[in-house]
């Protein structure tokens, strides 16, 4: 199972119970905007590509777990993507 799947997979089980959405980052070598576009129709939230800062990684850690935290509305992923 790729990641691609993997991510379907988690958003058809929390679709099937009612929990908040996980945030689920892609961290890749492959760049193109077609992998990307699958990522993003796949659930992933956030696409990254190697090599990554940590300074980077740090910052969207940090913003993910506070967006998570601060979410309220269960039945939605996280709207924020973000791309590097």
């Amino acid at each position: 199972m790729d990641g691609m799947e993997a991510t379907r997979e988690i958003r058809k089980l929390e679709h099937a119970r009612p929990q908040k959405p996980a945030l689920i980052i892609a961290l890749t070598g492959l760049g193109s905007a077609a992998i990307r576009k699958e990522a993003f129709n796949s659930g992933v939230n956030i696409f990254m590509t190697k090599p990554v800062r940590f300074k980077d990684m740090r910052r969207i850690l940090e913003e993910g777990i506070s967006t998570t935290e601060e979410d309220t509305d269960n039945s939605k992923p996280h709207a924020r993507l973000h791309t590097l």
